[in-house]
This record gives structure tokens, sequence and C-alpha cells, in this order.
């Protein structure tokens, strides 16, 4: 079974911090999106996609899971957030709170996300 999905990598210092993933699980399923964070996490509160503004698309992700590595949220998104998603052109970020309780945010670039979905399509097609 191939899997085709579109990964970004937060770095620090040279260092993968994070990562947010898109893709299908299996054919005819919604996309999924998946994000991996240090494992300093404040677990009662659940982590979103979302621009700064109120029209912003907002994904709510649920906690599935924490690893030595880093933990894990996933959430399935809809066609029309799919579509919203597509349709910006500034910063995204995943927001979640961090082991002592503030707020943490992540920076989620759009740039290239229109062909990286496209190309999803097109490798799901065939």
């Amino acid at each position: 079974m191939q899997v085709c999905e579109i990964a970004q990598v937060l770095s620090a210092q040279g260092q993968p911090v994070a990562q947010i993933v898109m893709g299908r699980p299996a054919r005819g399923e919604p996309l999924q999106l998946t994000i991996l964070v240090p494992t300093s996490v404040t677990l009662g509160q659940q982590p979103r996609l979302g621009g700064p503004g109120k029209d912003s698309p907002a994904i709510d992700l649920a906690w599935r899971r924490c690893l030595p590595g880093g933990c894990l949220a996933a959430a399935s998104m809809s066609d029309d957030v799919a579509k919203q998603l597509r349709a910006r052109t500034d910063a995204t970020r995943i927001v979640y709170l961090d082991g002592s309780g503030k707020e943490a945010a992540l920076p989620f670039s759009p740039k290239g996300l229109v062909q990286a979905l496209d190309a999803l399509t097109r490798e799901e097609a065939s």
C-alpha cells in the first residue's frame, strides 16, 4: 500500500521540534490532520489550528498519546475546512498549552499547500 502525505517540519537551531502532517488513512476517508509537538504539554486543553482572525478556519484537534519523542494530536478535516485552508495566504498557527499551562503557538505556513493538496488528490485518483 502506498501512502501519500503532506508534511511540514518545524525546526529550531537546525533541530526538528514539531511536525504537521495531512493525509488520508485510507482511500475515501476524510483528510486527517496530525501534529507532533514536544512532550511538555498540558493535556486538559485540546490544541487547535487557526489563524489570528475570527474568520479564520479553526480545527480542534484531540490529544491521542504522548511518546518519549513528543505528543500527538489529530483531527479529521471536512472538505469545507480543507477548502478554507486552501484559500489562506497568511500564516496560520497551532496553539496548545505547554507543560506550565502557558499558551504555545507553532507557525503553519500555507505556502505550497494548494499545490501539495492538488498533488495528493492526483495521487489518490491514480
